[in-house]
């Protein structure tokens, strides 16, 4: 049995601003990319302890090189760097069971730690079919659409509750709890990575009856972007529709076909 694990950086225990976010913010990114790496560990351990054969994360990043190679578990791959043609969940086309999203965090309008989806300075709300999406549905209908279900999430309590209102059946682990965009409540360093095994261990037990999340064909994404110049430069994109002055429209047959879309509206508006 193969894992994918998608990880990201603003769902990881401690992680509370920017600073923890990437290079600038110098020795508080150190420390966090390491618990990055150990909270990525962690799942991985509870997965091979409960039968998994090959566990392979992609760092899902900023950047996405965030992951310590040299402090990762010796029997998981690391996919790093970009661009990549599905972002967060590239690899996951190579053949596996299931997936896992590892620090996760909420999406935009949502309280939660550094709440944001896909692009903070660009995206201001993503809709799936009409639905408000965080990054985990988004990136959980790029797996239906492999028939791949999700199993695993750890985030803050806000993207742990958000995300069962899609995905009913999955195995969700808070880290910390949100007081404010910028302040939490964090469990320590190892209690967070035992809990996280733990899931990973019971997520792991529930493949066989978790379903994978297929939004309704064809899929109907839109993105509604902070200003109307952003809105402006996406509009160029082939395939996309402008809806108003802050919102576009893409349709496709399957979730990929309309996610590339998506990607490019986004990749332009900046």
């Amino acid at each position: 049995m193969k894992i994918f694990i998608s990880a990201d950086i603003e769902g990881i225990t401690g992680v509370v601003h920017g600073d923890h976010c990437g290079p600038t913010g110098g020795t508080e990114y150190t420390r966090a990319r390491l618990q990055m790496t150990k909270e990525v560990n962690a799942a991985a351990r509870g997965f091979f302890a409960a039968g998994a054969t090959e566990v392979i994360v992609n760092d899902s990043h900023g950047s996405m090189r965030n992951i310590l190679i040299e402090e990762l578990h010796p029997d998981v791959r690391l996919l790093s760097g970009s661009p990549k043609h599905l972002s967060m969940m590239e690899g996951v086309q190579l053949g596996f069971d299931a997936v896992a999203f590892v620090g996760y965090h909420a999406k935009n309008g949502d309280q939660g730690i550094l709440s944001h989806t896909i692009s903070g300075g660009t995206v201001a709300e993503i809709r799936i079919n009409g639905v408000a999406a965080s990054e985990a549905v988004i990136n959980a209908a790029i797996a239906g659409d492999l028939n791949l279900p999700v199993i695993f999430l750890s985030g803050d309590q806000t993207i742990c509750a958000d995300v069962k209102k899609t995905l009913p059946d999955i195995e969700t682990v808070t880290v910390k709890d949100s007081v404010t965009r910028y302040s939490a409540l964090h469990l320590p360093l190892e209690k967070a990575c035992a809990l996280i095994e733990e899931g990973a261990k019971n997520a792991f037990a529930n493949i066989p009856t978790v379903k994978p999340f297929v939004p309704g064909r064809p899929v109907v994404i839109e993105m509604v972007c902070h200003n109307s110049g952003l809105a402006d430069n996406a509009s160029r994109c082939p395939g996309s529709e402008r809806i108003d002055g802050v919102t576009l429209r893409c349709t496709g047959h399957t979730f990929m076909e309309a996610f590339r879309i998506l990607r490019t509206m986004i990749a332009l508006a900046n």
